[in-house]
């Protein structure tokens, strides 16, 4: 058998096919768009304002900080109780009722933890609750 040392193809080959075309393709859109972008803006266009929806700064703000929350106490309250508690907040304040909230989270949040703890071997912070 050939020593996979000596082969010409090895194991970041396909990152590096994936990242090339991805590169490819992002520099072929921006030149598209930017030969089929108006040159100036109309009156109108100068007019318009950008309008953010009623608690649409707050929601980013919160996907943000359950993020940040997310990285600096995942190790000491776990996985499981980090995940609930950012995926329930989000989950009720972008609207949706409280019992589907409680039983999405209940259901998911393990259902997670079991898949990449049990089945992909990704080893997740337990916490306080390990």
């Amino acid at each position: 058998f050939q020593s996979m040392s000596k082969s010409p193809i090895h194991a970041m080959m396909f990152p590096y096919i994936i990242l090339s075309i991805i590169g490819i393709l992002l520099v072929l859109l921006g030149i598209k768009t930017a030969i089929t972008k108006k040159q100036t803006p109309t009156a109108a266009e100068e007019d318009k304002e950008i309008i953010v929806a009623e608690g649409g700064i707050l929601n980013a703000s919160l996907v943000f900080g359950g993020i940040l929350c997310y990285i600096f106490l995942a190790e000491e309250l776990g996985f499981i109780l980090m995940a609930a508690a950012i995926l329930f907040t989000l989950l009720w304040r972008l609207g949706t009722r409280l019992s589907i909230s409680v039983l999405i989270t209940v259901v998911f949040v393990p259902g997670l933890y079991l898949i990449f703890t049990q089945l992909l071997k990704v080893p997740l912070p337990i916490g306080i609750l390990g």
